[in-house]
């Protein structure tokens, strides 16, 4: 399998990543669900208030990881990413909404209110690199860089 394989294999394995934002030099951290396209283009749906939200639309810019669980001593997996994010509207925002249901079915109970307000939107992640670090299919040269 060659490293864009194994990427789309991890990513598959995994649900939620841990988003990073920043706006005014101060950084910050959410985690959300996520669902990958076959371009290695990452979906999320979010309430466009949540603090996340509103830095990506001041600045693009960011990165984020993905863990899968593994205990202490046992060789390493991990994938980071970095990238530019975007809030979809229109018909992209039907597109990546059936994008993210290919995965999470609930995804209507899950953007709507208790009033049957739609509050969620979806947002997309366009990477420009994925760092691999894997020692188990890679021993012998574990950090692995995929460039978009």
């Amino acid at each position: 399998m060659d490293l864009r394989g194994h990427i789309q294999d991890y990513l598959s394995k995994v649900q939620m990543m841990q988003l990073g934002t920043s706006q005014s030099n101060q950084p910050w951290v959410t985690t959300v669900y996520f669902v990958s396209d076959i371009n290695l283009n990452l979906y999320w749906l979010s309430d466009p208030e949540k603090r996340h939200s509103k830095e990506i639309e001041k600045n693009s810019k960011v990165a984020g990881t993905f863990v899968l669980p593994q205990l202490y001593g046992e060789k390493v997996r991990g994938l980071r990413f970095e990238g530019e994010a975007r809030r979809l509207t229109g018909d992209e925002n039907i597109n990546g909404v059936m994008i993210y249901k290919s995965r999470f079915w609930i995804v209507e109970d899950r953007a709507k209110t208790h009033t049957g307000e739609v509050v969620d939107t979806c947002y997309q992640i366009r990477p420009k690199a994925y760092y691999l670090l894997d020692e188990i299919n890679f021993p012998s040269n574990p950090n692995q860089v995929l460039t978009l």
